[in-house]
């Protein structure tokens, strides 16, 4: 029963093929027979041949297209979603594995041609080259530079650049800018400026004069000029070399100026008769409420922590900013193993690596205790008690507790020079004072007066000369503390005539031959 069943079923089967593609190609075999049907299926190939089949279908955006040079990478369209029929530009990059587009700006054929072969050219040669398809003029490259500067900013010595270096570099890259804008190249990509475009850079600068100084005509100086070469040439290497803008060959040859280095000892400090003269006026005449009755007490009192400022540092030779950064922490009261005097005149005090210029820790000693301590009562009179890492010279309007900058003393400096009338003194002597001088005087007179080892002096002060940190940078000048403080009173001086050093011309001779750092430059000696 089952077989019979089965063998039904297939018969069905074979009845309803005419309605497979099996059965209408038996059909079709039967009607035409299989000789000419073959003969069909080879004809059919061979159209194939012929004509084959699109794979790709054209992308519908890119309308007549035609290929530049016959590359493959690079042709001109207009595209297909507009009807403004614009020509464009596309270049593909196979490094960058990404194309380049750029609108033509024009509906002429030829024109778009002629521009396109130009384009061809101009980046194929920076492929080749290795650069970047992307053009940038001067004003991108100095802002790029700019925003690369202002992220190095930072309070920790050597990883990065203080405020004051940014300022200075601010007004490096504006030079560079005036200068390229009078050759009328601000807008020229840089990789089409040639470098001998761009020479004379050093002479422009020197004979621009300073918008500072427009009533005196002074100039800069050649190592100010040369510092600004240095900046525009690091610009070309970090911001426009590295980036791929352009090739090294391309990047400017700026000359420096030649000009004979003078190696005498620079001295910008007080005579000893001003030096008194400005510490008398700023105590009985500067903060006293009987010559500035209109005065606010707590200016009084501001007046009263600069003052203490520069004659603290006139005792102890730190660097400024070391001072400014100074933190309460940072000094030890307590030095009873030195004897009564060290103890009871003196303390010792710390600069940190992250705000030593040589990015090297140091311990100096001091006789500035009781300034100190008239310091700290100061600021309780502002209703400010520090806590042991507050800074010492706290700005009052600051609510974070943040120290001075600077600036603000450097300012204040430079307006009590000349409200004293010591500054026009000075500038008939041709002398610059600056905050800097304050520990420029403490170098000098505690070689003329201290008797003190050049090598015990320059660690005690963290002079960044190679010469003295190679030779001498194993002293500890804490070991030497009574020896740092011989014969110094409020000022750094002992005024007994038998105590002055009588071959003072050889002492300088030894600061130059050891390359002393007491240079006065004030953007950078900080």
């Amino acid at each position: 029963m089952g077989t019979t069943d089965n063998q039904q079923k297939i018969q069905d089967n074979y009845k309803n093929i005419d309605d497979t593609d099996a059965g209408k190609l038996k059909t079709l075999i039967e009607n035409v027979g299989i000789e000419k049907l073959n003969l069909l299926l080879n004809d059919l190939s061979k159209v194939e041949k012929i004509s084959p089949k699109q794979t790709k279908k054209e992308n519908k955006n890119y309308k007549n297209k035609e290929l530049i040079f016959d590359d493959e990478d690079c042709c001109i369209y207009t595209r297909g979603d507009t009807k403004g029929g614009i020509y464009y530009f596309r270049l593909y990059d196979k490094k960058q594995q990404k194309p380049l587009f750029k609108s033509l700006k024009t509906t002429n054929r030829d024109s778009a041609l002629n521009q396109a072969k130009s384009l061809y050219i101009d980046y194929k040669g920076k492929l080749e080259r290795g650069e970047s398809l992307r053009n940038i003029d001067t004003l991108e490259l100095l802002k790029l530079h700019d925003e690369w500067n202002k992220n190095r900013i930072s309070n920790i010595t050597h990883k990065g650049i203080t405020k004051d270096t940014y300022k200075v570099r601010v007004q490096f890259l504006k030079n560079w800018k005036q200068f390229i804008k009078e050759k009328n190249l601000l807008t020229t990509p840089i990789h089409k400026i040639k470098p001998r475009e761009i020479e004379g850079f050093c002479n422009w600068l020197k004979d621009k004069p300073k918008e500072t100084a427009l009533h005196t005509g002074k100039l800069r100086s050649y190592e100010y000029i040369n510092n600004n070469v240095n900046e525009i040439t690091k610009m070309y290497y970090q911001s426009a070399l590295k980036p791929r803008y352009i090739s090294s060959n391309l990047i400017p040859n700026l000359e420096r100026l030649d000009y004979d280095v003078d190696d005498t000892i620079k001295r910008s400090i007080f005579d000893e008769d001003d030096y008194d003269f400005y510490e008398s006026y700023l105590r009985n005449v500067y903060v006293t409420k009987k010559h500035n009755p209109n005065l606010e007490e707590k200016d009084l009192l501001v007046r009263k922590i600069f003052y203490q400022f520069l004659f603290i540092m006139s005792n102890c030779g730190c660097r400024s900013k070391e001072l400014l950064t100074l933190k309460l922490n940072d000094i030890n009261f307590n030095l009873q193993s030195y004897g009564d005097k060290i103890n009871n005149d003196c303390v010792e005090i710390t600069i940190r690596k992250e705000v030593s210029k040589t990015g090297k820790s140091r311990k100096l000693i001091a006789p500035v205790k009781k300034k100190i301590n008239n310091l700290l009562k100061l600021y309780k009179k502002l209703n400010i008690n520090h806590e042991l890492n507050d800074f010492i010279f706290i700005n009052p309007n600051s609510k974070l507790l943040k120290p001075y900058g600077r600036q603000t003393f450097y300012k204040r400096m430079k307006e009590t020079l000349v409200s004293s009338g010591l500054q026009e003194k000075l500038d008939k002597k041709e002398m610059k004072i600056s905050l800097y001088s304050m520990r420029h005087q403490y170098v000098y007179w505690r070689l003329k007066y201290g008797k003190v080892k050049i090598q015990t002096l320059a660690a005690n002060i963290g002079s960044s000369t190679k010469r003295i940190e190679d030779n001498y940078g194993h002293i500890k000048p804490i070991e030497y503390a009574e020896e740092l403080v011989a014969n110094q009173n409020y000022d750094g001086r002992n005024k007994k005539p038998n105590e002055v050093i009588p071959e003072l011309k050889r002492i300088v001779k030894i600061l130059q031959d050891t390359g002393t750092d007491i240079n006065t430059y004030e953007p950078n000696d900080y």
